[in-house]
């Protein structure tokens, strides 16, 4: 009897013993791998701009952590995704099989396999080549997903590549760390910004000032520009960002220690009208001014023939005007 009670004692432990295991594990938390923006490979801004979009490189591993080659991604003028496989030396891609999403919740989370990839590459035997694929109308802003698995070999098994019959994928390294790995990559449609070519702009200032000629000094002379043997001043070449050039009376023969200088001229440029400011010495005032202002270069350094005569005499400091380039008018 004492055995047969004893026996019912250790049954009963036994059973509360593995009660309680079997509530602990269902109350320990589960662990899931999950996809997170931060998790994705976005590779590396090549700050390339091809046909309108930033171009991105990634990194391809085999075997996990074995670096394989690398991956640039842009987008070409039909508006597909193009990438251009570029594996390390002595190796080749057997196939290619690529997975593209357009959500990140897309993203699978346990390892698909190659053979399921709407988009595959047999036979290739290649160590670098390119692959387009067409998406839905790329937006600005968008993102998109790609999981891109490749089987390795080698080109020559007396120089073996190092990676030979692995397999490797593009971006990472993430995804899970159990069960099958792989990896994934992002890509974000990014505009290049506009690149504008700005104009050049020549401007020729002259003015006088009591008895006296005065003209805006610039780069080149009018000896120089050769429309003239003898006679002095400047053409003033007008990127147009904002620049001051100085004002010189008198300046014979280019020379302006035989001038006096007598004030300042600020150009701007607002895309449309060239605006001239100008700041005078005090005392200074101009009686005259007439000025060039176009994208061709000065062919006349006759003042009467310049495009803008200015009315209003005496012109005093701050005085300004915006005028349009000649070719514009």
């Amino acid at each position: 009897m004492r055995k047969l009670v004893g026996f019912i004692v250790v049954v009963l432990l036994a059973f509360v013993v593995t009660s309680f295991n079997v509530e602990a594990k269902s109350n320990a938390p589960v662990t899931t791998f999950s996809w997170t923006e931060e998790s994705v490979d976005f590779g590396g801004d090549l700050n390339i701009c091809v046909n309108g979009y930033h171009s991105f490189e990634y990194t391809i591993y085999a075997g996990q952590d074995l670096v394989a080659g690398s991956v640039v991604v842009s987008i070409n003028a039909n508006g597909d995704f193009v990438l251009n496989v570029d594996l390390v030396d002595g190796a080749l891609a057997s196939e290619a099989h690529l997975f593209v999403y357009s959500e990140l919740s897309q993203l699978p989370v346990k390892r698909v396999a190659p053979g399921q990839a709407p988009y595959q590459l047999g036979n290739l035997g290649l160590n670098t080549f390119e692959y387009t694929v067409s998406v839905d109308e790329l937006t600005d802003g968008d993102t998109y997903y790609f999981v891109f698995h490749m089987a390795l070999v080698d080109e020559d098994e007396l120089n073996p590549s190092g990676v030979s019959g692995e397999t490797a994928y593009v971006g990472g390294p993430n995804g899970p760390t159990k069960g099958a790995w792989f990896y994934a990559f992002g890509f974000e449609v990014i505009e290049c910004e506009e690149v504008v070519d700005m104009p050049v702009i020549y401007v020729a200032f002259h003015a006088v000032y009591g008895s006296e000629t005065v003209w805006a000094v610039g780069e080149l002379t009018f000896i120089e520009l050769g429309l003239t043997n003898s006679r002095w001043g400047w053409q003033l070449t007008f990127d147009v960002n904002p620049e001051t050039f100085d004002l010189y009376a008198g300046a014979a023969q280019n020379d302006l220690s035989k001038g006096e200088f007598i004030g300042t001229l600020t150009l701007s440029w607002d895309g449309e009208y060239v605006t001239f400011t100008l700041q005078l010495e005090d005392g200074v005032t101009l009686s005259e001014i007439q000025i060039h202002v176009d994208y061709l270069q000065l062919d006349t350094i006759s003042p009467g023939q310049l495009g803008y005569q200015a009315q209003g005499a005496p012109f005093t400091s701050l005085w300004t005007v915006s005028l349009l380039p000649e070719s514009d008018r």
